[in-house]
C-alpha cells in the first residue's frame, strides 16, 4: 500500500501527454467569465487547482478550528504553479499561530502531558500535491474535466508539544476529481483516501474521503469578475488503526461548507465555513463545532 502511493505522487507528471483535450473557445460569461485560473474552485475539498501552463499562484490562509475545549488559528501560505494545461503543482506550510486546549478530556487521559490550558505554535506538517487532468473537454457553454490527485505530507510539525502541532508521521494520498463547470452551475465529486506512515508502534487506520459540492454563479462581468455561491459535502470514514496494541474504534464524520468565491483578473478571494452535522465515534471532548477558512490569492501571470 505504501509503495503505490508512493509511486502514484509521480505518476502525474509521467502521463500527462496522453491527456484526452478538445479545444474550444467558450463563452466568457459566469463561472467561464475569466480565464482557468480565475474560475471557482472548492475551498475545503481537495484538488481543482488545474491552471494554464506557466501560470503561477500564491495563497495566504488565515484558519480558525473551535470545539467546547479547543481553540486553534493558523496561518496557511501556500503556492500554485502550472507545468502544463493539465498538470499543477500544489505546496504549502501551516503555521500553528495559537493551539489552545482549554481542558482534559477522556482522550487526553492517555496523554497526561497535555493539561488544563495548555497552549502551543510552530510550523505544521508540509504538504504537496500534483493534479493530473487525464480528460479534459471543453464546449461552448462548459467545461468538464476527470483528473488525479497525489499528496505527500512530511512530518515537520511538533507531536510532543500540547496541544501537537503535527500528527508525528508522514502521510501519503490519492484522490479522484470530476467536475462540470458550466456558465450557471458548477459541480463535482472527489473521492480520495490518505495513508499515515506507522511509527513508533503507532498503525493509523486509511482514511476515505468522499467529498461533493454544487455552486451557483451570481455575478459575472466578462474578463472582469466572477462571484459564485457554493456548498461543499465532506465526508470522511477513518479504519481501525491500532496504538501500543490497543485497537483504535473507526470514525466517521460528514460536514457542511457553504463556501464564497470572488475572483477578478489575478486577484482571488475565498471565504467558508465548515459545519460539522455527524461525528460518530468520536469523543464529546474532541468535537469540533466549526471551522472558519479565508483565502487570498494572487495570479501573478
Amino acid at each position: 500500500m505504501k509503495k503505490l502511493l508512493f509511486v502514484s505522487f509521480f505518476i502525474s507528471l509521467s502521463l500527462y501527454s496522453k491527456v484526452i483535450q478538445k479545444e474550444v473557445a467558450y463563452v466568457h460569461k459566469g463561472n467561464l467569465a475569466l480565464r482557468t485560473s480565475q474560475q471557482p474552485a472548492p475551498l475545503f475539498c481537495f484538488g481543482q487547482f488545474l491552471v494554464d501552463k506557466g501560470n503561477i499562484q500564491g495563497f495566504f490562509s488565515p484558519e480558525w478550528l473551535t470545539s467546547s475545549q479547543k481553540y486553534f488559528s493558523s496561518l496557511v501560505p501556500s503556492m500554485v504553479y502550472g507545468f502544463e494545461n493539465n498538470v499543477a503543482f500544489l505546496g504549502g506550510i501551516p503555521f500553528a499561530v495559537k493551539y489552545k486546549q482549554e481542558t482534559v478530556g477522556s482522550y487526553h487521559l492517555c496523554h497526561p502531558e497535555l493539561v488544563s490550558g495548555s497552549k502551543s505554535s510552530g510550523v505544521g506538517d508540509i504538504f504537496a500535491q500534483v493534479e493530473y487532468g487525464f480528460y479534459i473537454h471543453e464546449g461552448l457553454t462548459y467545461v468538464n474535466k476527470l483528473t488525479l490527485v497525489s499528496g505527500l505530507t512530511l512530518a515537520t510539525g511538533s507531536a510532543k508539544k500540547n496541544p501537537p502541532t503535527g500528527v508525528g508521521a508522514s502521510n501519503l494520498f490519492m484522490g479522484f476529481t470530476a467536475h462540470h463547470r458550466a456558465i450557471d452551475w458548477y459541480y463535482w465529486i472527489s473521492p480520495g483516501l490518505n495513508y499515515t506512515v506507522p511509527q513508533n508502534g503507532i498503525k493509523p487506520g486509511v482514511n476515505f474521503l468522499y467529498q461533493a459540492g454544487l455552486a451557483r454563479n451570481i455575478f459575472y462581468l466578462t474578463e472582469k469578475q466572477i462571484i459564485t455561491l457554493m456548498l461543499e459535502m465532506l465526508g470522511s470514514y477513518t479504519a481501525n488503526g491500532e496504538q501500543g496494541g490497543v485497537r483504535k474504534t473507526s470514525t466517521n464524520t460528514f460536514s457542511l461548507a457553504p463556501t464564497l468565491w470572488i475572483s477578478t483578473m489575478h486577484f482571488i478571494l475565498k471565504a467558508g465555513v465548515l459545519i460539522p452535522v455527524v461525528q460518530q465515534s468520536i469523543n464529546p471532548a474532541d468535537k469540533d463545532n466549526y471551522k472558519v477558512v479565508l483565502t487570498a490569492g494572487w495570479t501573478f501571470n
